[in-house]
C-alpha cells in the first residue's frame, strides 16, 4: 500500500493531517504483509489536533519513513518570568508635576 500526506496549519492553532492511501496490487509481497494495526485499510482519511500556544509554526517539520509519519512542532523559548520592580519613596516631601 502507499499513502500521499498534507500536513497543514489552519488558523495557527489547528495541525490538519489528511491524506489518501491507495491498494497496492502491484507488489508481489503483498500477501507475505502482516499488519498489526491499520486504522484505514484504503481511503481518505483526515485528523485535527490543537496545538499550544507556544509552538513555532515556522520551524514545523515532517517525515515519512518506513510507513511511520513524524512531525516535529518546536516550542518557542519562554519569555523571562515577569521581575517586580521596587521604587523608593521620599517621605516629606511633595510632588511637583511641572
Amino acid at each position: 500500500m502507499n499513502a500521499r500526506f498534507q500536513v497543514q496549519i489552519e488558523k495557527d492553532s489547528v495541525l490538519k493531517i489528511s491524506g489518501q492511501r491507495k491498494r497496492d496490487m502491484d507488489r508481489k509481497d503483498v500477501s507475505e504483509v502482516k499488519y498489526l494495526r491499520v486504522e484505514r485499510p484504503v481511503g481518505h482519511f483526515m485528523r485535527k489536533f490543537n496545538l499550544p500556544n507556544n509552538v513555532d509554526l515556522d520551524s514545523l517539520t515532517a517525515a515519512c519513513q518506513d510507513g511511520m509519519l513524524t512531525i516535529i512542532v518546536p516550542k518557542l523559548p519562554e519569555a523571562a518570568p515577569h521581575q517586580p520592580r521596587t521604587f523608593e519613596v521620599a517621605v516629606g516631601t511633595t510632588f511637583i508635576k511641572q
